[in-house]
């Protein structure tokens, strides 16, 4: 086997791993937000400009949690299921910019979420990499990195369905779907996992401590 692969230490990698993600995020973020940049006008070939009202908005609902209460056919106007990507396809047209801020809000809440996180943990990896990782600042980091995960998912998935729930309102789809709540066990199971991984840090600091005053 490769010498490569028995290093006892990945903490260079996973370093640039972190902040390769991290500027995933922030350009992914960064392009969403064009949406709401254009308010002035998008220029278009012949020198006149199109409002940004005139694009619409598109707001796609897995098929699982997203029922059409009463069969209606043909659908709506700008309301599309899709059976191949099991999602629905919903339009909502001539936008105002508060709503096209409240879509855009959707689109970057769990983003945000997860660039904090990920700049938490880069935070980490950098302390470990100088030298002992069981470090009361380290600690720290990783109680803020689990409040993080567990408060801003939960909140930011809830606050994403009640954005979802009040676009959809503004839609040809209102009263013809109903988007089914799902609880954000996902933020909140990871945040406990590194609440765990927090105290372990913690003990392991404290015993480094005690080694420390016995010498």
């Amino acid at each position: 086997m490769s010498k490569r692969w028995l290093k006892t230490s990945w903490l260079a990698e996973v370093h640039v791993v972190l902040v390769v993600t991290l500027i995933v995020i922030v350009v992914n973020s960064a392009l969403a937000l064009f949406g709401i940049k254009d308010a002035a006008g998008v220029p278009v070939r012949d020198g006149s400009t199109v409002p940004p009202s005139a694009h619409p908005v598109v707001l796609e609902v897995p098929a699982d949690p997203a029922k059409v209460l009463e069969p209606v056919t043909p659908l709506p106007d700008g309301v599309e299921l899709d059976d191949f990507h099991q999602q629905l396809r919903v339009e909502l047209r001539g936008p105002s910019l508060a709503e096209r801020v409240l879509y855009r809000l959707r689109e970057l809440l769990m983003p945000a979420v997860w660039a904090v996180a990920v700049l938490i943990l880069i935070s980490v990896v950098r302390v470990a990499r100088r030298g002992d990782p069981f470090q009361a600042a380290n600690v720290r980091r990783l109680r803020l990195l689990a409040l993080v995960i567990t408060a801003g998912g939960a909140l930011g998935q809830i606050a994403a369905y009640l954005l979802t729930r009040e676009l959809i309102g503004r839609t040809p789809a209102a009263g013809l779907v109903w988007i089914e709540f799902v609880p954000p066990v996902v933020p909140i199971g990871i945040g406990l996992l590194v609440f765990a991984i927090a105290e372990v840090f913690a003990h392991g600091t404290r015993l480094r401590e005690d080694v420390s005053g016995l010498v």
